[in-house]
């Protein structure tokens, strides 16, 4: 497995990072609370965080990869 390089956690913009967490925990609440249903999770909200996982996994792929 590849050493993380120190760098990448020093210039990383650990406050950009929080602020979309924030925002994207915050649609999740908002789409649970417009697709609510006595019945269970909507499909929707079932889809939102697979999408998230996958969307981070590609994000973790590019910041690793070395462009230069």
């Amino acid at each position: 497995m590849p050493a993380i390089d120190r760098r990448l956690l020093q210039n990383f913009d650990w406050m950009l990072f929080g602020l979309v967490l924030f925002m994207v925990l915050v649609g999740l609440v908002n789409l649970y609370s417009s697709t609510y249903s006595p019945g269970g999770i909507s499909d929707e909200l079932r889809r939102q965080p697979l999408s998230l996982g996958l969307g981070s996994v590609a994000m973790l792929v590019v910041l690793v990869i070395d462009y230069r």
